[in-house]
């Protein structure tokens, strides 16, 4: 086991143990889960349950680029207008 490995190991043993059952249990999922996702920035949130429910893929989109270009675009016309 390499150094880091042990170190790692370690602090895993000093941490309070939480067994996966209460874990699982307050994790948000569903609705809940949904709502926090497009609460921080992202859109079109989707919820796809596997296995019956044991497994759930979450997607959704992030649209930053066309914000950033924008910005970008208007501080350009900006310092172009102050300049002439």
């Amino acid at each position: 086991m390499s150094a880091s490995s042990r170190l790692l190991s370690h602090q895993a043993k000093e941490r309070s143990t939480i067994t996966s059952a209460e874990s699982i249990e307050e994790f948000p999922s569903g609705e809940t889960m949904l709502r926090l996702i497009e609460a921080n920035g992202f859109r079109n949130a989707n919820a796809e349950p596997l296995t019956g429910g044991i497994v759930t893929i979450y997607t959704a989109e992030k649209v930053v680029a066309a914000a950033l270009v924008m910005r970008s675009s208007l501080a350009t016309r900006a310092q172009t207008a102050r300049s002439t």
